[in-house]
């Protein structure tokens, strides 16, 4: 069986994730690349996941600082990607383990980029009322623990509804002063924070996400989501949704965050007990962690996002990836 990753943190198996992206038509034989599964060891003992890699078959990005990333690479865009089976991230992977269409032509994936070798931009959008109680501690140590994951080249932005300014090069401290503050001057515009965070990401390389966090108590109109959800999907970046409870979360700020993380290639969790927060939080970081950016040329094309098509030749392998690139 294929063993956990050296290194790599064990995620918890996702709490009612959302259904996977359909799985790509049989796989040519044999396999473009052999990967390794980052997976709970009692899975992997009782089923394993992938064939063992042969020697000289696993292609991965050498080590290198992440703050070189766009230099190294210039010209190029990137497209975040994850790549799982049965919700098992899956690492390893290289530029030949992809196949990428663009605006329905088929482009040269150019360079992989994983945690060790690509900056992550990560940006946070924290909406907890301040009566949350210890939910309230437990979320904003488990937000500081994530900010770290943006160290060496990459950037982090938080954004609640007290400070709902999107400014890159916040720091954990961010995070702990949110949670002494959180509830005051609330304006429950979660959809304008969805939206700003969205925008502000125009331009930046490396693998970039969209975390965010809320109670679900919203008050944003029809209108205001329609202009979130337009704004996530042209940012092209995956949107991670943790919902903190089910009952009583707004209807309209549901649905919206639901397609907003469909679209982008992210997932919504909206939890039936608030004990599950700390367990679904720690596996959005490890499927953060096993994520790749593609780097690539993008084709000649007009103004406006692109339709983005990624496969991987395994066909038990589900791709998260964006509908659209900027």
């Amino acid at each position: 069986a294929a063993e956990p990753q050296p290194g790599r943190p064990t995620p918890a198996p996702p709490p009612e994730p959302l259904a996977e992206t359909p799985a790509p038509g049989p796989a040519p034989e044999p396999p473009l690349v052999a990967a390794s599964v980052v997976a709970p060891a009692a899975e992997v003992a009782a089923e394993p996941a992938v064939e063992p890699p042969s020697a000289g078959a696993l292609a991965t990005a050498a080590p290198a600082s992440t703050g070189s990333w766009a230099a190294d690479h210039p010209d190029f865009v990137d497209i975040t990607v994850i790549v799982t089976e049965r919700n098992r991230p899956i690492v390893g992977l290289g530029p030949s383990g992809f196949r990428l269409r663009v605006g329905g032509s088929e482009v040269t994936v150019e360079e992989v980029g994983d945690a060790d070798s690509s900056p992550l931009n990560l940006a946070i959008v924290a909406d907890v009322a301040a009566d949350a109680g210890e939910l309230l501690d437990e979320v904003s140590g488990q937000l500081g623990r994530f900010s770290l994951r943006t160290g060496d080249g990459g950037r982090l932005m938080v954004v609640t509804t007290g400070d709902p300014r999107p400014t890159w090069g916040a720091t954990p401290d961010r995070i702990a002063r949110w949670a002494e503050e959180a509830g005051q001057e609330r304006t429950d515009d979660l959809a304008g924070l969805v939206a700003a965070a969205s925008q502000s990401f125009a331009g930046r390389r490396g693998r970039s996400f969209l975390v965010v966090v809320t109670d679900g108590r919203d008050s944003s109109g029809k209108a205001a989501w329609k202009d979130a959800t337009v704004a996530v999907e042209a940012a092209g970046v995956p949107v991670f949704v943790v919902g903190l409870r089910d009952s009583g979360f707004d209807d309209q700020a549901r649905s919206a965050l639901s397609r907003a993380a469909d679209v982008s290639g992210g997932r919504s969790y909206f939890l039936g007990s608030a004990d599950m927060a700390g367990m679904t939080l720690d596996y959005v970081g490890d499927l953060i962690d096993a994520s790749y950016a593609l780097a690539f040329r993008p084709p000649a094309a007009g103004p406006g996002p692109r339709e983005v098509k990624v496969d991987v030749a395994n066909r038990d392998w589900q791709v998260h990836a964006p509908r659209r690139t900027p």
